[in-house]
């Protein structure tokens, strides 16, 4: 089988746009289960606007995520923080370990949009982080750490020489703690758009 470096970079770029947009049809559907009645535009597999824009909003977030990330890395690296070695035969700076839990509160505080574009609400990333500003922690509890438990346990039972059933039943599991994420995160929505709303109003 010929390996993914030899056939070139444009494949590996493909197969991350390929995996975007079928996550994107997979998450906008959980969501829509959650937070939806509309049965004819429930379960809509061809791609829509409504998709698009939730992979569009996926990549803004990640960016800035990334961003964050990196910003705050280099402003610890200027306090004297210097690299170790984390794993056997790699070193990585403890700033970026260490960066990993602010830029994710940034991204949990920003999440918001992804359950909104899946119904169609017209907001923006200014809007999730004002509706989220006495939940941050918790969001950072739904977006980061329980995706990060779920992974470290599949790591724990996986081993070098899985066969293909073992990997089917391994992502089979990844889609199904991503389901679960992405409920809690229609859940959340739910409640805390409605309680921001309804502070609004009263306002």
């Amino acid at each position: 089988m010929q390996e993914l470096k030899e056939v070139g970079p444009w494949v590996v770029w493909l197969l991350y746009l390929f995996y975007l947009l079928a996550f994107s049809i997979f998450a906008v559907t959980c969501h829509r289960l959650i937070l939806t009645t509309d049965e004819q535009s429930l379960f809509s597999v061809p791609l829509t606007r409504r998709q698009l824009k939730f992979a569009a909003w996926f990549i803004v977030v990640y960016i800035i995520y990334n961003l964050a990330k990196i910003a705050i890395s280099i402003t610890l690296l200027k306090f004297g923080l210097e690299p170790a070695a984390l794993n056997p035969g790699s070193t990585l700076p403890y700033a970026t370990v260490i960066a990993s839990t602010p830029a994710m509160y940034i991204m949990a505080r920003l999440s918001l949009v992804f359950p909104a574009t899946a119904v169609d609400t017209n907001i923006g990333l200014k809007w999730s982080w004002q509706c989220t500003r006495h939940n941050g922690w918790r969001m950072v509890v739904i977006i980061g750490l329980y995706p990060g438990l779920i992974s470290a346990l599949l790591w724990l039972v996986s081993r070098e020489a899985t066969t293909a059933i073992e990997q089917a039943i391994i992502g089979l599991f990844y889609y199904l703690g991503a389901a679960v994420e992405i409920f809690a995160l229609s859940l959340t929505y739910k409640e805390i758009a409605g309680l921001y709303i309804e502070d609004t109003l009263t306002a």
